[in-house]
């Protein structure tokens, strides 16, 4: 490990250490005050000259310093492994990233640990009891926030209630081991009944040239509402700028597509649209702060993207390339599809589903005279009508236009309300 030895100044002459202003294992910039010394002329404060951590002091206080005699010895910082999002928020909030504990692969900081760590000091409680979750309408507004990892769904921070709630329609939804084929774990709302949707099943099964599956069969004695808003866009932009990062990517044996310039342009705008990654409960609307993009490539394979907001489009790009991951960890989901009216629709255990058709040149009127060759894609939200409304949805597409540096070609249309059971079509 590489030491820097920190000095006085020999211009300074022989001093005397009057004072240590920095204990050993403390942390140090550059201009950090290290030691107060007085020399035959004036009092000094010497600065630490160095990023690090201070090893030793060389010198005692009242002892005499050479001339260019050492003072101190500091170490280099310890390596902190952190998303690029998370050491942004963790210098605008204050936080130490070295004392945190990563939650993200290979223990990487992510967004949620800086989040976690202001919510303990500033002493917001860890759990708080069922009856502070509560919905208001049939299209709840924010009521948890939830953690969402591999090991642990524990909630943190602040749970809006309202003063006075409206109880949430009720939907039973039972996840059961479909290699087993038991049914014992079903409870006895689902389990009973013979109508059209009670027994509604599906089997999700991940990656491509494997036999994994998620485990999950989804039985819903409710049909879900399913609702969908499509926006028409010319996607000359968001193509010019694929071909610009192209070589920048292939360094990196990657490829800049509009399917990574979407999933990053969402999960930037996720934390001021809160429901699109919602759960729904019998009891409550959660909210989840992690955001986890189950990602539809044009081949059929679908992809994980965990903490999808804590990357940037490369990492995107990079996570686009794995297989064989477990969609149930998914809080929402993005895709990319052949011919606009192929809409996904949203996975089990989540509330909304982008979808972004493959472009095609089209004529595109720029004015009341003028007409351009375009290339024109759909952008399409489905999503669970109990949770959000098409005034929501259609505030999420515009906005998302607007980051990807696109313009709507029309006004958007509201399709009709469907009812899918298990959420699935």
């Amino acid at each position: 490990m590489q030491v820097h030895t920190i000095s006085i100044p020999p211009a300074l002459g022989e001093a005397t250490l009057l004072e240590w202003l920095v204990a050993v294992g403390e942390s140090v910039t550059p201009t950090t005050p290290l030691a107060r010394v007085l020399t035959a002329h004036a009092e000094w404060v010497i600065p630490a000259q160095y990023v690090g951590i201070v090893a030793e002091h060389v010198v005692a206080a009242g002892a005499t310093i050479p001339v260019g005699g050492e003072l101190a010895r500091c170490t280099p910082p310890p390596r902190v492994r952190a998303t690029p999002l998370a050491r942004r928020l963790a210098t605008a909030l204050g936080v130490d990233l070295t004392a945190l504990a990563g939650s993200g692969p290979g223990g990487r900081i992510m967004r949620a640990d800086v989040v976690k760590a202001v919510d303990v000091a500033s002493g917001s409680s860890d759990s708080l009891p069922p009856s502070a979750v509560v919905g208001d309408t049939a299209h709840a507004r924010a009521v948890a926030d939830e953690t969402v990892g591999t090991n642990t769904s524990s909630t943190i921070g602040p749970r809006i209630v309202d003063a006075q709630p409206v109880p949430l329609a009720s939907a039973t939804v039972a996840a059961v081991d479909v290699a087993s084929g038991s049914s014992d774990s079903l409870p006895p709302s689902a389990a009973v009944g013979d109508t059209a949707h009670a027994r509604a099943v599906a089997d999700e099964t991940v990656g491509t040239n494997t036999s994994s599956t998620t485990g999950l069969r989804i039985v819903d004695a409710q049909p879900i509402p399913l609702a969908s808003a499509t926006i028409a866009i010319d996607l000359q932009s968001v193509l010019h700028q694929c071909r610009v990062q192209s070589a920048t990517f292939a360094r990196y044996g990657l490829q800049a597509t509009p399917l990574s310039a979407l999933i990053a342009a969402a999960a930037s705008l996720f934390p001021e649209h809160p429901l699109i990654n919602a759960a729904w409960t019998e009891t409550a609307i959660v909210l989840r702060h992690r955001y986890h993009v189950a990602a539809g490539l044009t081949d059929g394979r679908w992809v994980l993207i965990r903490d999808a907001g804590d990357l940037n489009e490369r990492g995107i790009a990079r996570a686009l390339t794995g297989t064989g991951h477990d969609l149930g960890m998914a809080t929402c989901a993005i895709a990319v599809t052949a011919d606009w009216w192929q809409i996904k629709p949203p996975l089990p255990g989540t509330v909304a589903a982008l979808t972004l058709s493959e472009a095609q040149l089209k004529p595109v009127a720029l004015g009341d005279t003028t007409i351009a060759v375009g290339a024109v894609a759909h952008l399409s939200l489905c999503y669970d009508a109990r949770v959000l409304d098409h005034p929501t949805a259609m505030a999420f597409l515009n906005a998302l236009c607007r980051r990807l540096g696109v313009r709507p070609l029309a006004e958007p249309q509201e399709d009709e309300v469907g009812l899918v059971s298990s959420g699935i079509a």
